[in-house]
């Protein structure tokens, strides 16, 4: 996956996508998924995320991936957990998507590790 190599899936989400995460919640733009999303899960990893394709399907405008996603948090312990995304492409870019996930592995990875503070660089 792109991923892995420095650059980042995120790129291909259209600015006004509809994420799911089942059991969970849904959020409505890119910018919201990304922010509320996302950012708790790569905000606590030290390094990133490296996603390992387990298996691909596609049909049509449908793309399902399995994949485990493997990394370090920043508390030095490992985050592990494995996803199925369900997506929904126009246009070369993911309009729907719907997310399956171990929620528990993210409970424990944001209830163990704490938001970083912003850097004075960052801050400015």
């Amino acid at each position: 996956m792109r991923q892995n190599t420095g650059g980042s899936f995120y790129e291909i989400l259209d600015e006004h996508v509809m994420w799911t995460v089942v059991n969970g919640r849904t959020y409505l733009g890119k910018q919201e998924f990304l922010d509320a999303g996302s950012a708790p899960i790569l905000t606590r990893l030290a390094t990133n995320l490296h996603m390992t394709v387990q298996n691909l399907w596609a049909e049509d405008d449908t793309v399902i991936a399995r994949f485990e996603g493997t990394a370090t948090a920043l508390d030095g312990l490992p985050y592990r957990n494995e996803y199925c995304w369900v997506l929904t492409l126009r246009r070369n870019a993911v309009v729907r998507a719907y997310a399956y996930l171990d929620m528990v592995a993210v409970a424990d990875l944001v209830e163990r590790v704490p938001v970083p503070r912003p850097s004075a660089r960052e801050r400015d």
